[in-house]
């Protein structure tokens, strides 16, 4: 499982029980028998952070957009060099 997933995991956890006392033991994996995607991963937290929003430096909510997965590596690499390179060439 990817560190970053994983450090998620622990802040978030961290933020919802920042003002209990009790103790709390997370675990966090996942495997070819179950796996975890990406894509659900951060439906998950578009899922928690709409739910629960940030509120910015004026006290105002902030809005997060759905995130977007690209289907493949090359419709990856259009995209970065159609809105990216293009433009800096």
């Amino acid at each position: 499982i990817p560190a970053d997933m994983v450090v998620n995991a622990m802040v978030v956890s961290m933020v919802v029980h920042s003002r209990q006392s009790a103790s709390f033991i997370y675990h966090v994996g996942s495997s070819k028998q179950n796996p975890t995607s990406n894509s659900v991963l951060a439906n998950c937290a578009y899922r928690y952070f709409s739910s629960n929003p940030v509120k910015g430096k004026d006290g105002r909510a902030i809005s997060i957009d759905q995130p977007f997965f690209y289907t493949s590596m090359d419709n990856f690499r259009k995209y970065m060099n159609f809105y990216y390179n293009m433009p800096l060439q």
